[in-house]
């Protein structure tokens, strides 16, 4: 039965939750209470740095295994790759890098795409050996969301997940940018591209899977809104799923929409916390601060931008710290 049949004012926050599983030390398989908490991460492209940052944060104050399940969208899969592998934190140094070499448009000279999924974690694996099979078998499971090309439906590929190699495919799938990333991932005998065509931010699917409990990780700062793609986009990623999945066109169609559905029910249930439905906190980056494009590779730009994540993620778990400290940098 859901816990949400009524009222939520008996159903502690986010924080609350999040506390008492710190203090008291339990792990996903052996909880003492009957939520389920979720993480989701916004596709966004270069823009993750943000909660790249907050969830560097998280790492840092043990929260990880206080969560039951992490669910990602394109760059926000690899965010969560990292972070339920518990190398977010440590991984900030190296974050700017990678985004820089994972997009590089001086490939179209060359005849390749501009940006190499490839390279997205092969980096930490040539950094860090075996991060992969941490990856793949962490106690909190990740959920790359990810676009099937047959259908053009949005999918949670986490079945689909068996080790290293399909782990670090799966993650690929939910990035493969359309136009921008080249041809379909194929995985599971399916051919998959990103997951934000279908669902962008990941609440959908955390809350079908029975989520009690979501932190809900933006790309997008303070007041800003689902946008209509340029017509540029528009034209190129129509053009793409032509090719590659005439189903998916109608998904792109109604991506718009489904974006500013989104938002009015993340702004209600935030404005509300007695109204019906999952607890949740959502974090965005300041208005004010480092605003960066979806393509952004200057590693300076991209650094300020995972520290000023990072100050966020501090913030708004202020009342599980004594102290926060003012960001390294």
């Amino acid at each position: 039965m859901s816990l949400y049949t009524g009222t939520t004012a008996t159903v502690p926050n986010v924080v609350d939750v999040l506390r008492r599983r710190r203090d008291a030390g339990t792990r996903p398989a052996r909880r003492q209470d009957p939520y389920r908490v979720a993480i989701t991460i916004e596709g966004g492209g270069s823009r993750v740095a943000y909660p790249m940052g907050i969830l560097a944060a998280f790492d840092e104050l043990n929260l990880s295994l206080a969560f039951d399940a992490v669910y990602g969208v394109s760059a926000g899969a690899v965010a969560g790759a990292l972070f339920v592998s518990g190398s977010a934190s440590e991984s900030l140094p190296q974050w700017p890098g990678l985004m820089g070499g994972v997009c590089d448009f001086r490939r179209l000279a060359r005849g390749r795409t501009p940006i190499n999924t490839e390279l997205i974690l092969d980096s930490f694996e040539r950094a860090r050996p075996g991060i992969l099979e941490q990856m793949a078998s962490s106690e909190v499971p990740l959920h790359p969301l990810a676009t099937c090309t047959r259908t053009g439906q949005g999918v949670d590929l986490h079945p689909y997940i068996k080790d290293a190699d399909t782990f670090g495919r799966a993650v690929r799938a939910s990035a493969t940018i359309p136009v921008l990333a080249g041809r379909p991932i194929e995985l599971g005998g399916r051919h998959w591209v990103d997951g934000g065509v279908a669902e962008n931010v990941g609440f959908r699917t955390a809350v079908a899977d029975g989520a009690t409990h979501v932190v809900v990780l933006r790309c997008r700062h303070v007041g800003e809104t689902t946008k209509q793609p340029h017509w540029l986009e528009h034209a190129s990623v129509r053009r793409y799923f032509k090719r590659h999945s005439p189903p998916a066109i109608a998904t792109w169609h109604a991506r718009y929409q489904r974006g500013l559905e989104d938002d009015a029910t993340l702004e209600r249930l935030t404005a509300d916390p007695s109204a019906v439905g999952p607890r949740v906190l959502e974090l965005r980056a300041p208005a004010d601060e480092y605003r960066i494009t979806r393509l952004e590779r200057d590693p300076e730009l991209l650094r300020r931008a995972m520290y000023v994540g990072r100050a966020t993620g501090y913030q708004a778990l202020a009342g599980l710290v004594d102290h926060i400290e003012e960001p390294h940098r």
